[in-house]
Protein backbone atom coordinates (compact mmCIF):
# COMPACT_ATOMS: atom_id res chain seq x y z
CA UNK A 1 0.00 0.00 0.00
CA UNK A 2 0.72 3.56 -0.16
CA UNK A 3 -0.27 5.89 2.71
CA UNK A 4 -0.11 9.97 2.75
CA UNK A 5 0.85 11.48 6.44
CA UNK A 6 -0.66 14.02 7.59
CA UNK A 7 1.49 16.95 7.34
CA UNK A 8 -1.52 19.65 7.27
CA UNK A 9 -2.74 19.47 11.30
CA UNK A 10 -0.65 16.40 12.18
CA UNK A 11 2.56 16.68 13.83
CA UNK A 12 5.78 14.51 13.13
CA UNK A 13 4.76 12.81 16.04
CA UNK A 14 1.86 11.73 15.14
CA UNK A 15 3.09 10.93 11.77
CA UNK A 16 6.00 8.67 13.34
CA UNK A 17 3.45 6.88 15.49
CA UNK A 18 1.65 6.11 12.33
CA UNK A 19 4.57 4.61 10.95
CA UNK A 20 5.64 2.54 13.82
CA UNK A 21 2.24 0.93 14.21
CA UNK A 22 1.87 0.17 10.74
CA UNK A 23 5.38 -1.49 10.02
CA UNK A 24 7.35 -2.64 13.94
CA UNK A 25 7.20 -6.37 14.57
CA UNK A 26 8.41 -6.03 17.84
CA UNK A 27 7.39 -5.07 20.99
CA UNK A 28 5.95 -1.50 22.14
CA UNK A 29 2.49 0.22 22.95
CA UNK A 30 1.69 1.08 19.13
CA UNK A 31 2.61 -2.48 17.99
CA UNK A 32 0.42 -3.95 20.73
CA UNK A 33 -1.70 -2.12 20.13
CA UNK A 34 -2.09 -3.05 16.61
CA UNK A 35 -2.14 -6.33 17.61
CA UNK A 36 -4.82 -6.00 19.69
CA UNK A 37 -7.02 -4.39 16.84
CA UNK A 38 -6.77 -7.85 14.73
CA UNK A 39 -3.50 -7.34 12.97
CA UNK A 40 -0.49 -9.57 14.63
CA UNK A 41 2.15 -9.32 11.69
CA UNK A 42 2.95 -5.41 10.49
CA UNK A 43 1.32 -3.96 7.69
CA UNK A 44 4.58 -3.51 5.63
CA UNK A 45 3.94 0.22 4.38
CA UNK A 46 6.93 0.68 2.38
CA UNK A 47 5.64 3.90 0.09
CA UNK A 48 5.11 6.86 2.48
CA UNK A 49 4.22 10.22 1.24
CA UNK A 50 4.89 13.05 3.60
CA UNK A 51 1.81 15.27 3.07
CA UNK A 52 -0.69 15.63 0.53
CA UNK A 53 -1.16 18.67 -2.09
CA UNK A 54 0.61 21.02 0.46
CA UNK A 55 0.40 23.52 -2.21
CA UNK A 56 -3.49 23.57 -1.46
CA UNK A 57 -6.00 21.86 0.58
CA UNK A 58 -3.28 20.22 2.51
CA UNK A 59 -1.73 23.35 3.74
CA UNK A 60 -2.00 26.30 1.37
CA UNK A 61 2.11 26.04 1.53
CA UNK A 62 5.06 28.07 -0.34
CA UNK A 63 7.31 25.55 -1.94
CA UNK A 64 10.05 27.07 0.31
CA UNK A 65 7.45 26.60 3.42
CA UNK A 66 6.59 23.02 2.26
CA UNK A 67 9.99 21.70 1.43
CA UNK A 68 11.89 22.91 5.21
CA UNK A 69 8.76 21.41 6.69
CA UNK A 70 9.40 18.02 4.71
CA UNK A 71 13.01 17.62 5.96
CA UNK A 72 11.81 18.11 9.73
CA UNK A 73 8.55 15.22 9.21
CA UNK A 74 11.11 13.26 7.21
CA UNK A 75 13.53 12.97 9.81
CA UNK A 76 11.43 11.36 12.44
CA UNK A 77 10.01 8.88 9.61
CA UNK A 78 11.90 5.79 11.27
CA UNK A 79 12.85 2.28 9.20
CA UNK A 80 11.55 -0.78 10.70
CA UNK A 81 13.01 -4.03 9.68
CA UNK A 82 11.91 -5.56 7.12
CA UNK A 83 10.37 -2.05 5.46
CA UNK A 84 12.67 0.74 4.67
CA UNK A 85 10.20 3.86 4.06
CA UNK A 86 10.04 5.08 0.30
CA UNK A 87 9.79 8.51 1.31
CA UNK A 88 7.36 10.34 -1.34
CA UNK A 89 7.19 14.53 -0.89
CA UNK A 90 4.66 16.51 -2.91
CA UNK A 91 5.35 17.67 -6.20
CA UNK A 92 3.55 20.23 -8.02
CA UNK A 93 -0.28 20.11 -9.68
CA UNK A 94 -0.07 20.17 -13.34
CA UNK A 95 1.95 22.91 -14.44
CA UNK A 96 3.29 24.28 -11.51
CA UNK A 97 7.16 24.21 -12.25
CA UNK A 98 8.64 26.64 -9.86
CA UNK A 99 7.03 23.93 -7.16
CA UNK A 100 9.21 21.38 -8.44
CA UNK A 101 12.43 23.81 -9.07
CA UNK A 102 12.57 24.71 -5.60
CA UNK A 103 11.66 21.12 -3.67
CA UNK A 104 14.25 19.66 -5.81
CA UNK A 105 16.68 22.22 -4.96
CA UNK A 106 15.89 22.26 -1.51
CA UNK A 107 15.63 18.62 -0.10
CA UNK A 108 18.36 16.64 -0.76
CA UNK A 109 17.77 13.55 -3.80
CA UNK A 110 19.19 10.85 -0.68
CA UNK A 111 15.60 11.84 1.69
CA UNK A 112 13.08 11.33 -0.72
CA UNK A 113 12.35 8.36 -3.20
CA UNK A 114 9.66 10.15 -5.37
CA UNK A 115 7.86 13.44 -6.40
CA UNK A 116 4.45 13.23 -6.21
CA UNK A 117 3.12 15.09 -9.54
CA UNK A 118 -1.25 15.66 -9.73
CA UNK A 119 -3.11 16.54 -13.34
CA UNK A 120 -6.43 15.92 -14.26
CA UNK A 121 -8.08 15.96 -17.77
CA UNK A 122 -10.63 18.42 -17.47
CA UNK A 123 -12.86 17.92 -20.55
CA UNK A 124 -13.93 21.88 -20.86
CA UNK A 125 -10.87 23.04 -19.04
CA UNK A 126 -13.25 24.90 -16.54
CA UNK A 127 -13.33 23.50 -13.32
CA UNK A 128 -16.54 25.14 -12.17
CA UNK A 129 -18.36 23.17 -14.95
CA UNK A 130 -16.38 20.36 -15.98
CA UNK A 131 -18.41 18.89 -18.72
CA UNK A 132 -20.49 15.72 -18.64
CA UNK A 133 -19.18 12.57 -18.59
CA UNK A 134 -21.39 10.97 -21.75
CA UNK A 135 -23.05 13.96 -23.16
CA UNK A 136 -20.45 15.74 -25.49
CA UNK A 137 -19.84 16.70 -29.07
CA UNK A 138 -16.73 16.18 -31.05
CA UNK A 139 -15.69 19.90 -29.75
CA UNK A 140 -15.12 19.18 -26.34
CA UNK A 141 -14.23 15.74 -27.32
CA UNK A 142 -11.32 17.14 -29.28
CA UNK A 143 -10.54 19.55 -26.10
CA UNK A 144 -10.63 16.41 -23.73
CA UNK A 145 -7.99 14.93 -25.81
CA UNK A 146 -5.63 18.02 -26.27
CA UNK A 147 -5.48 18.64 -22.65
CA UNK A 148 -4.64 14.94 -21.94
CA UNK A 149 -2.01 15.06 -23.77
CA UNK A 150 -0.50 17.64 -21.52
CA UNK A 151 0.61 15.50 -19.68
CA UNK A 152 3.74 14.60 -22.39
CA UNK A 153 4.74 18.18 -21.59
CA UNK A 154 4.17 18.20 -17.34
CA UNK A 155 6.08 15.14 -17.27
CA UNK A 156 9.11 16.05 -20.40
CA UNK A 157 9.28 19.65 -18.10
CA UNK A 158 9.22 18.28 -14.63
CA UNK A 159 11.69 15.62 -15.61
CA UNK A 160 14.12 17.88 -17.22
CA UNK A 161 13.92 19.94 -14.18
CA UNK A 162 14.46 16.81 -11.53
CA UNK A 163 17.63 15.83 -14.43
CA UNK A 164 19.31 19.43 -12.98
CA UNK A 165 19.38 18.40 -9.26
CA UNK A 166 19.27 14.24 -9.99
CA UNK A 167 20.90 13.09 -13.20
CA UNK A 168 21.25 9.86 -11.70
CA UNK A 169 16.93 9.74 -11.56
CA UNK A 170 17.02 8.77 -8.01
CA UNK A 171 14.01 10.15 -7.21
CA UNK A 172 11.05 8.93 -8.93
CA UNK A 173 7.72 11.23 -10.31
CA UNK A 174 5.06 9.74 -9.02
CA UNK A 175 1.79 10.32 -11.01
CA UNK A 176 -0.31 9.35 -8.32
CA UNK A 177 -3.47 11.48 -8.92
CA UNK A 178 -4.34 11.61 -12.64
CA UNK A 179 -7.61 10.45 -14.97
CA UNK A 180 -10.45 12.20 -16.54
CA UNK A 181 -12.42 14.74 -13.97
CA UNK A 182 -16.32 15.62 -15.40
CA UNK A 183 -19.25 16.95 -13.56
CA UNK A 184 -20.90 13.85 -11.54
CA UNK A 185 -24.00 11.91 -12.82
CA UNK A 186 -27.16 13.80 -12.88
CA UNK A 187 -29.53 12.75 -9.48
CA UNK A 188 -26.38 11.48 -7.54
CA UNK A 189 -24.41 13.14 -4.20
CA UNK A 190 -22.03 16.22 -5.34
CA UNK A 191 -19.70 14.70 -2.48
CA UNK A 192 -18.99 11.18 -3.86
CA UNK A 193 -17.86 12.06 -7.71
CA UNK A 194 -19.47 9.59 -9.35
CA UNK A 195 -19.38 9.44 -13.03
CA UNK A 196 -19.79 7.23 -15.86
CA UNK A 197 -16.87 6.02 -18.06
CA UNK A 198 -17.36 6.44 -21.90
CA UNK A 199 -14.81 5.38 -24.62
CA UNK A 200 -13.42 8.45 -24.74
CA UNK A 201 -12.13 8.15 -20.96
CA UNK A 202 -10.81 4.61 -22.64
CA UNK A 203 -8.60 6.76 -25.46
CA UNK A 204 -6.86 9.03 -22.72
CA UNK A 205 -5.89 6.27 -20.21
CA UNK A 206 -4.31 4.23 -22.83
CA UNK A 207 -2.65 7.57 -24.46
CA UNK A 208 -2.26 8.51 -20.63
CA UNK A 209 -0.19 5.13 -20.11
CA UNK A 210 1.47 5.30 -23.44
CA UNK A 211 3.42 8.84 -21.84
CA UNK A 212 4.29 7.42 -18.49
CA UNK A 213 5.59 3.76 -20.35
CA UNK A 214 7.77 6.30 -22.46
CA UNK A 215 9.31 8.05 -19.52
CA UNK A 216 9.33 5.04 -17.18
CA UNK A 217 13.08 5.86 -16.28
CA UNK A 218 11.65 8.42 -14.68
CA UNK A 219 7.67 7.60 -13.54
CA UNK A 220 7.92 4.70 -11.30
CA UNK A 221 4.55 4.78 -9.71
CA UNK A 222 1.03 6.47 -11.29
CA UNK A 223 -1.87 5.99 -9.84
CA UNK A 224 -5.21 6.57 -11.35
CA UNK A 225 -7.67 8.46 -9.72
CA UNK A 226 -9.55 6.04 -8.91
CA UNK A 227 -10.69 2.67 -8.68
CA UNK A 228 -14.26 2.25 -7.61
CA UNK A 229 -17.47 4.65 -8.34
CA UNK A 230 -15.23 7.47 -7.90
CA UNK A 231 -13.97 9.84 -10.71
CA UNK A 232 -12.01 7.89 -13.79
CA UNK A 233 -13.02 4.50 -12.07
CA UNK A 234 -12.50 0.91 -13.60
CA UNK A 235 -15.38 -0.49 -11.72
CA UNK A 236 -18.73 0.69 -10.98
CA UNK A 237 -21.31 -0.94 -8.81
CA UNK A 238 -25.07 -0.71 -8.22
CA UNK A 239 -26.16 -2.59 -5.00
CA UNK A 240 -25.56 -5.96 -5.87
CA UNK A 241 -24.02 -5.48 -8.96
CA UNK A 242 -20.96 -4.60 -10.45
CA UNK A 243 -19.64 -3.29 -14.00
CA UNK A 244 -16.07 -2.78 -15.70
CA UNK A 245 -15.91 0.29 -17.45
CA UNK A 246 -13.69 0.71 -20.84
CA UNK A 247 -10.93 2.35 -19.47
CA UNK A 248 -10.48 -0.90 -17.00
CA UNK A 249 -10.41 -3.01 -20.67
CA UNK A 250 -7.38 -0.29 -21.43
CA UNK A 251 -5.55 -1.22 -17.86
CA UNK A 252 -6.49 -4.84 -18.68
CA UNK A 253 -4.88 -5.12 -22.35
CA UNK A 254 -2.08 -2.98 -20.90
CA UNK A 255 -0.81 -5.48 -18.09
CA UNK A 256 1.35 -6.84 -20.73
CA UNK A 257 3.80 -3.94 -20.23
CA UNK A 258 3.98 -4.52 -16.60
CA UNK A 259 7.61 -6.15 -15.54
CA UNK A 260 8.73 -5.76 -19.15
CA UNK A 261 11.35 -4.13 -20.94
CA UNK A 262 10.51 -0.67 -22.62
CA UNK A 263 11.33 -0.06 -25.89
CA UNK A 264 11.73 3.22 -27.73
CA UNK A 265 9.27 3.88 -30.39
CA UNK A 266 9.48 6.75 -33.14
CA UNK A 267 6.44 7.67 -34.25
CA UNK A 268 5.55 10.14 -37.70
CA UNK A 269 2.01 11.02 -37.00
CA UNK A 270 -0.78 12.92 -39.14
CA UNK A 271 -2.48 15.32 -37.36
CA UNK A 272 -6.29 15.59 -36.35
CA UNK A 273 -7.31 19.08 -37.33
CA UNK A 274 -9.92 21.01 -35.58
CA UNK A 275 -10.62 24.64 -36.73
CA UNK A 276 -6.87 26.62 -35.93
CA UNK A 277 -6.27 23.63 -33.63
CA UNK A 278 -4.36 20.32 -34.22
CA UNK A 279 -3.07 17.28 -31.88
CA UNK A 280 -1.35 14.38 -32.99
CA UNK A 281 -3.75 11.13 -34.09
CA UNK A 282 -1.41 8.93 -33.11
CA UNK A 283 0.40 7.73 -29.96
CA UNK A 284 2.34 4.70 -29.09
CA UNK A 285 4.58 2.51 -26.69
CA UNK A 286 6.13 -0.91 -26.66
CA UNK A 287 7.94 -3.43 -24.73
CA UNK A 288 9.64 -6.77 -24.71
CA UNK A 289 7.96 -9.62 -22.76
CA UNK A 290 10.70 -12.13 -20.59
CA UNK A 291 9.16 -14.38 -23.29
CA UNK A 292 10.41 -12.22 -26.08
CA UNK A 293 7.16 -10.94 -27.54
CA UNK A 294 7.48 -7.40 -28.58
CA UNK A 295 3.42 -5.79 -27.31
CA UNK A 296 3.05 -2.16 -29.06
CA UNK A 297 0.52 -0.46 -28.05
CA UNK A 298 -1.34 2.05 -30.07
CA UNK A 299 -4.01 4.58 -29.45
CA UNK A 300 -5.83 6.25 -33.06
CA UNK A 301 -7.42 9.48 -31.18
CA UNK A 302 -9.00 10.63 -34.60
CA UNK A 303 -12.50 10.00 -34.69
CA UNK A 304 -13.43 9.33 -38.13
CA UNK A 305 -10.10 8.66 -39.97
CA UNK A 306 -8.64 5.47 -39.78
CA UNK A 307 -4.83 5.32 -40.14
CA UNK A 308 -2.73 2.92 -41.68
CA UNK A 309 1.41 2.72 -39.90
CA UNK A 310 3.61 0.32 -40.83
CA UNK A 311 7.78 -0.61 -39.59
CA UNK A 312 10.41 -2.70 -41.62
CA UNK A 313 11.34 -5.58 -39.92
CA UNK A 314 13.35 -7.75 -42.23
CA UNK A 315 13.34 -11.23 -41.90
CA UNK A 316 9.58 -10.80 -40.68
CA UNK A 317 7.17 -14.16 -41.00
CA UNK A 318 3.65 -14.08 -41.03
CA UNK A 319 3.71 -16.29 -37.90
CA UNK A 320 5.91 -13.32 -36.47
CA UNK A 321 2.46 -11.29 -35.83
CA UNK A 322 1.16 -13.63 -32.72
CA UNK A 323 -1.96 -11.73 -31.65
CA UNK A 324 -3.54 -8.38 -31.17
CA UNK A 325 -6.36 -7.15 -29.40
CA UNK A 326 -8.78 -4.22 -29.93
CA UNK A 327 -11.05 -1.50 -27.87
CA UNK A 328 -12.63 0.66 -29.59
CA UNK A 329 -16.84 1.41 -30.19
CA UNK A 330 -19.63 3.33 -32.66
CA UNK A 331 -19.90 6.78 -30.43
CA UNK A 332 -16.64 8.09 -28.41
CA UNK A 333 -19.93 8.60 -26.01
CA UNK A 334 -20.10 4.81 -25.54
CA UNK A 335 -20.59 3.63 -22.29
CA UNK A 336 -21.08 0.41 -20.48
CA UNK A 337 -24.55 0.27 -18.91
CA UNK A 338 -25.63 -2.24 -16.22
CA UNK A 339 -28.32 -3.36 -18.63
CA UNK A 340 -25.36 -3.21 -21.54
CA UNK A 341 -22.28 -4.30 -19.52
CA UNK A 342 -20.09 -5.28 -23.06
CA UNK A 343 -21.14 -2.47 -24.59
CA UNK A 344 -17.28 -1.14 -25.10
CA UNK A 345 -15.16 -4.44 -24.31
CA UNK A 346 -11.84 -5.54 -26.11
CA UNK A 347 -11.85 -7.98 -29.10
CA UNK A 348 -8.93 -10.14 -31.18
CA UNK A 349 -7.62 -7.57 -33.68
CA UNK A 350 -6.37 -8.63 -37.04
CA UNK A 351 -5.58 -5.11 -38.31
CA UNK A 352 -2.01 -6.20 -38.57
CA UNK A 353 -0.11 -7.93 -41.16
CA UNK A 354 3.03 -9.15 -42.83
CA UNK A 355 3.49 -6.71 -46.10
CA UNK A 356 7.02 -7.96 -47.62
CA UNK A 357 9.49 -6.90 -45.21
CA UNK A 358 7.07 -4.62 -43.39
CA UNK A 359 4.40 -5.15 -40.76
CA UNK A 360 1.53 -3.21 -41.30
CA UNK A 361 -1.05 -1.85 -39.20
CA UNK A 362 -4.94 -0.16 -40.10
CA UNK A 363 -5.65 1.44 -37.04
CA UNK A 364 -9.57 2.18 -36.75
CA UNK A 365 -11.03 5.54 -35.61
CA UNK A 366 -11.10 6.44 -32.11
CA UNK A 367 -9.06 3.10 -31.20
CA UNK A 368 -6.46 1.16 -28.77
CA UNK A 369 -5.05 -1.67 -30.35
CA UNK A 370 -2.26 -4.07 -29.31
CA UNK A 371 0.16 -5.97 -31.85
CA UNK A 372 1.60 -8.58 -30.40
CA UNK A 373 4.77 -10.05 -32.53
CA UNK A 374 7.42 -12.49 -31.74
CA UNK A 375 10.67 -11.38 -33.35
CA UNK A 376 14.36 -11.26 -32.48
CA UNK A 377 15.00 -7.93 -30.72
CA UNK A 378 18.47 -8.03 -32.04
CA UNK A 379 17.91 -8.09 -35.67
CA UNK A 380 15.24 -5.16 -34.96
CA UNK A 381 18.15 -2.26 -35.12
CA UNK A 382 17.38 -0.46 -38.73
CA UNK A 383 13.81 0.42 -39.25
CA UNK A 384 11.44 2.98 -41.08
CA UNK A 385 7.97 3.93 -41.45
CA UNK A 386 5.13 5.28 -39.95
CA UNK A 387 6.54 4.09 -36.91
CA UNK A 388 9.72 3.18 -36.19
CA UNK A 389 11.95 1.60 -33.23
CA UNK A 390 15.00 3.27 -33.04
CA UNK A 391 16.77 -0.05 -32.59
CA UNK A 392 17.77 -1.75 -29.14
CA UNK A 393 19.43 1.50 -27.35
CA UNK A 394 18.92 0.03 -24.12
CA UNK A 395 22.47 -0.95 -24.30
CA UNK A 396 23.32 2.50 -25.01
CA UNK A 397 21.36 3.43 -22.20
CA UNK A 398 23.36 0.66 -19.59
CA UNK A 399 26.44 2.19 -21.06
CA UNK A 400 25.05 5.58 -19.99
CA UNK A 401 23.84 4.44 -16.32
CA UNK A 402 27.83 3.02 -15.79
CA UNK A 403 29.60 6.22 -17.03
CA UNK A 404 27.03 8.45 -15.08
CA UNK A 405 27.67 5.80 -11.66
CA UNK A 406 32.15 6.10 -12.75
CA UNK A 407 32.09 9.51 -13.95
CA UNK A 408 33.47 8.24 -17.31
CA UNK A 409 32.09 8.81 -20.26
CA UNK A 410 34.73 7.96 -23.31
CA UNK A 411 32.76 4.25 -23.76
CA UNK A 412 29.72 5.48 -23.71
CA UNK A 413 30.23 8.28 -26.06
CA UNK A 414 32.00 6.46 -28.78
CA UNK A 415 28.97 3.70 -28.47
CA UNK A 416 26.64 6.62 -29.33
CA UNK A 417 28.33 8.51 -31.99
CA UNK A 418 29.25 5.22 -33.67
CA UNK A 419 25.64 3.76 -33.48
CA UNK A 420 24.55 7.67 -34.71
CA UNK A 421 27.13 7.06 -37.99
CA UNK A 422 25.23 3.88 -38.90
CA UNK A 423 21.94 4.35 -38.02
CA UNK A 424 21.46 8.21 -38.81
CA UNK A 425 18.37 9.90 -38.24
CA UNK A 426 16.59 6.63 -37.01
CA UNK A 427 17.72 7.41 -33.78
CA UNK A 428 15.24 9.70 -31.55
CA UNK A 429 15.85 13.33 -31.18
CA UNK A 430 14.30 12.71 -27.96
CA UNK A 431 16.47 10.17 -26.47
CA UNK A 432 19.13 11.81 -28.53
CA UNK A 433 18.44 14.90 -26.48
CA UNK A 434 18.47 13.31 -23.00
CA UNK A 435 21.86 11.52 -23.53
CA UNK A 436 23.13 15.40 -24.84
CA UNK A 437 22.18 16.38 -21.73
CA UNK A 438 23.23 13.88 -18.84
CA UNK A 439 26.64 14.28 -20.65
CA UNK A 440 26.69 18.36 -19.95
CA UNK A 441 25.51 17.37 -16.35
CA UNK A 442 28.57 15.09 -15.51
CA UNK A 443 31.38 14.99 -17.75
CA UNK A 444 34.36 18.09 -17.50
CA UNK A 445 35.93 16.63 -20.68
CA UNK A 446 36.16 18.76 -23.49
CA UNK A 447 35.81 15.98 -26.11
CA UNK A 448 32.78 14.55 -24.73
CA UNK A 449 31.19 17.81 -24.00
CA UNK A 450 31.72 18.35 -28.28
CA UNK A 451 30.00 15.08 -28.71
CA UNK A 452 27.13 16.10 -26.68
CA UNK A 453 26.86 19.31 -29.02
CA UNK A 454 27.14 17.46 -31.99
CA UNK A 455 23.86 15.06 -30.70
CA UNK A 456 22.54 18.39 -29.64
CA UNK A 457 22.65 19.95 -32.98
CA UNK A 458 21.22 16.60 -34.83
CA UNK A 459 18.19 16.74 -33.00
CA UNK A 460 18.01 20.89 -33.46
CA UNK A 461 18.00 19.88 -37.43
CA UNK A 462 14.89 17.04 -36.66
CA UNK A 463 12.88 18.88 -34.39
CA UNK A 464 13.49 22.94 -34.77
CA UNK A 465 11.18 24.18 -32.32
CA UNK A 466 11.15 22.05 -29.72
CA UNK A 467 12.64 24.74 -26.78
CA UNK A 468 13.71 21.80 -24.39
CA UNK A 469 16.25 20.93 -27.65
CA UNK A 470 17.67 24.38 -27.63
CA UNK A 471 17.82 24.77 -24.11
CA UNK A 472 20.14 21.96 -23.99
CA UNK A 473 22.59 23.07 -27.33
CA UNK A 474 22.80 26.45 -25.29
CA UNK A 475 23.89 24.99 -22.08
CA UNK A 476 26.54 22.62 -23.70
CA UNK A 477 27.27 26.21 -25.78
CA UNK A 478 27.94 27.70 -22.50
CA UNK A 479 29.98 24.84 -20.65
CA UNK A 480 32.28 24.63 -23.89
CA UNK A 481 32.80 28.08 -22.97
CA UNK A 482 31.12 30.06 -25.61
CA UNK A 483 28.41 31.30 -23.61
CA UNK A 484 28.12 34.80 -26.20
CA UNK A 485 26.57 32.03 -28.67
CA UNK A 486 24.90 30.26 -25.64
CA UNK A 487 22.95 33.41 -24.99
CA UNK A 488 21.32 33.54 -28.63
CA UNK A 489 20.32 29.73 -28.39
CA UNK A 490 19.07 30.21 -25.04
CA UNK A 491 17.03 33.33 -25.89
CA UNK A 492 15.36 31.38 -29.33
CA UNK A 493 14.42 28.55 -26.49
CA UNK A 494 12.44 30.89 -24.33
CA UNK A 495 10.98 32.10 -27.51
CA UNK A 496 9.39 28.61 -28.48
CA UNK A 497 8.70 27.80 -24.59
CA UNK A 498 5.35 27.62 -23.18
CA UNK A 499 4.35 29.91 -20.65
CA UNK A 500 5.28 27.46 -18.04
CA UNK A 501 8.86 26.78 -19.15
CA UNK A 502 9.44 30.21 -20.03
CA UNK A 503 10.72 31.45 -16.52
CA UNK A 504 13.10 28.14 -16.00
CA UNK A 505 14.74 28.93 -19.53
CA UNK A 506 15.01 32.95 -18.20
CA UNK A 507 16.79 31.91 -14.82
CA UNK A 508 19.29 29.77 -17.24
CA UNK A 509 19.77 32.33 -19.33
CA UNK A 510 20.30 35.33 -16.47
CA UNK A 511 23.22 32.79 -15.11
CA UNK A 512 24.80 32.54 -18.62
CA UNK A 513 24.50 36.47 -18.78
CA UNK A 514 26.47 36.19 -14.88
CA UNK A 515 29.18 34.26 -16.12
CA UNK A 516 27.83 31.21 -13.71
CA UNK A 517 27.28 27.60 -14.09
CA UNK A 518 24.31 26.13 -15.66
CA UNK A 519 25.03 22.72 -13.92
Amino acid sequence: PYIAGNMGTGTPQEMADWIEYLNFGGESQLATLRRKNGQSTPFGVSFWGIGNESWGCGGNMTPEYYANLYKQYATFCQNFPGTPLKKIAVGPIGTDYNWTEVVMKNIPVNQMWGLSVHYYTVPTGNWQNKGSATQFDEAEYFGTMRQALRMEEIISTNEGIMNRYDPQKRVAIVMDEWGVWTNVEPGTNPQFLYQQNSLRDALVAATTLNIFNNHCERVKMANLAQTVNVLQALILTEGDKMLLTPTYHVFEVYKVHQDARWMPVRLASPDYVRGNAKIPSINASASEEPNGNINISLVNLHPRDSIRVSTSLPGIRESSIVGGKLLTSEKFTDINTFENPRKVVPKQFGGARKVGEDVVVDLPPQSVVLVTLRYPIEKATKVTGRIASAGNIQDLFNLLETAKQTGGFKTFVKALSGHLKEYGLNFIPGYLNDMAWEVFLASKDKADLQEALLWSKRTIEAEKSQPMFLDTYANLLHKLGRTDEAIVWQQRAIELASADQKQLFKDTLEKMKRGEKTW
